[in-house]
């Protein structure tokens, strides 16, 4: 289920996301929906822009038969373990 607009919203700015990014993101559920999933898999509450960037990047990028992964990969960024985006 889809976090409100407002949680959501602030968890994005949080993360470091730019106003624009927020506001498209936020017209697709799914979408927030998979970041916030990540978010939430990484313990993540809010970071420095280049993490929030690489697990916006996972978000949109992992692909649903992988989904296994995602909390392993979330943790990943989360304890700078992968610190970029090949």
């Amino acid at each position: 289920m889809v976090e409100s607009n407002a949680g959501a919203e602030a968890r994005f700015v949080a993360i470091g996301m730019q106003a624009d990014t927020i506001k498209n993101l936020l017209k697709n559920a799914k979408k927030t929906q998979a970041l916030v999933d990540i978010l939430d898999c990484a313990e993540i509450q809010e970071c420095p822009k280049q993490k929030g960037s690489l697990l916006q990047a996972l978000s949109t990028k992992m692909k649903p038969n992988h989904g296994n992964y995602k909390t392993v990969l979330a943790k990943q960024i989360a304890n700078e373990k992968w610190t970029r985006s090949d």
